[in-house]
């Protein structure tokens, strides 16, 4: 993981092994309750804005905030790398 501050907006490079998706959540306490997660899918390179409620499954935001900027699949890994703003205003987004 690789983030980067580029005012408004963060910047976010995920690599993982991994094959046909991943997900990275940012907490304000760490676990998975109460995460702002990002999932990035191969089968369509998309992005889902997606927040976690009770530390099992991921529900989609009702608003995108994400953007993907960038992605390779190969190696067995996924890379992605995303752009969003760091006050959304979005009531579902930390």
């Amino acid at each position: 993981v690789h983030w980067k501050i580029e005012s408004p907006n963060i910047r976010l490079a995920v690599a993982a092994r991994a094959t046909g998706w991943v997900g990275f959540g940012i907490a304000e306490n760490g676990g998975m309750r109460g995460a702002d997660v990002v999932l990035f899918t191969v089968l369509d390179n998309k992005l889902t804005d997606s927040h976690i409620l009770d530390e099992r499954f991921p529900i989609t935001d009702d608003c995108e905030n994400w953007s993907l900027m960038n992605s390779r699949v190969g190696g067995g890994f996924i890379i992605f790398e995303a752009l969003c703003l760091l006050d959304t205003g979005d009531a579902q987004d930390r």
